[in-house]
């Protein structure tokens, strides 16, 4: 979009960023002297720094880093389950804050924010583009919910995706930033279609809370072949 730099200049964007401080109680983060809300995604050049937030009308982070250029550097602070299937594997689950940071055809870098006041640096390597990478992450961030993977021994409904033994499934929700599960009323009931069968007799556990109306009542499950 030709007008954007206009905008930028007319917002008066912070032009580098070197240094921030996270802070988890107000969900913010702080550098040269501009405060912004999380999540967010941050393309940062010499001369500017670029700040693009996720809302209701925007795509997910992830899918905006997607368009980026390979030597692009960018800073993404976002839930860690977000982006450690594709650099963090051992954060593949977690629900708090991380920052990523590099090029997506170059290195990247992965911090789990662990104090309430977290401060970070950039750190931007000039290195060797490498468009095979580039093309993974680009691949990688662009998958759906849906059909995200992950080990795991049970199916966490609060982390994008399924365990890696579930071939697909439907009429599951997922939560909102605020609380509220918007779009909870996808059907009467939930199915999961494992890759192998499940054996004749198994327990079904289900770990969650419920308000009102929902709290007490049973539940049926059904085994299909």
């Amino acid at each position: 979009m030709a007008w954007k730099p206009d905008i930028i200049r007319l917002w008066k964007f912070p032009k580098e960023m070197k240094e921030f401080t996270i802070d988890q109680q107000k969900n913010m983060i702080a550098f040269s002297g501009s405060h912004f809300r999380l999540p967010l995604l941050l393309r940062v050049s010499d001369k500017r720094v670029e700040p693009l937030p996720e809302s209701e009308y925007s795509a997910p982070l992830r899918f905006q880093l997607a368009d980026f250029a390979p030597r692009d550097n960018f800073v993404w602070v976002d839930r860690c389950y977000k982006m450690a299937q594709l650099w963090a594997p051992e954060l593949a689950l977690s629900t708090d804050w991380c920052v990523s940071q590099g090029q997506l055809g170059g290195q990247q870098i992965v911090q789990h924010v662990d104090k309430t006041m977290w401060k970070g640096k950039t750190a931007f390597k000039d290195t060797v583009i490498d468009m095979a990478r580039y093309k993974s992450n680009v691949d990688t961030l662009k998958i759906v919910d849906n059909d995200i993977r992950y080990k795991a021994d049970s199916f966490i409904f609060n982390v994008a995706g399924a365990p890696e033994e579930v071939k697909q499934f439907s009429g599951i929700s997922r939560p909102e930033s605020w609380g509220r599960w918007s779009n909870a009323q996808l059907g009467d009931e939930v199915k999961i279609e494992y890759k192998h069968p499940l054996p004749k007799k198994f327990d079904l556990v289900i770990t969650a809370k419920a308000y009102g109306n929902n709290a007490q009542p049973s539940y049926s499950g059904t085994r299909r072949q």
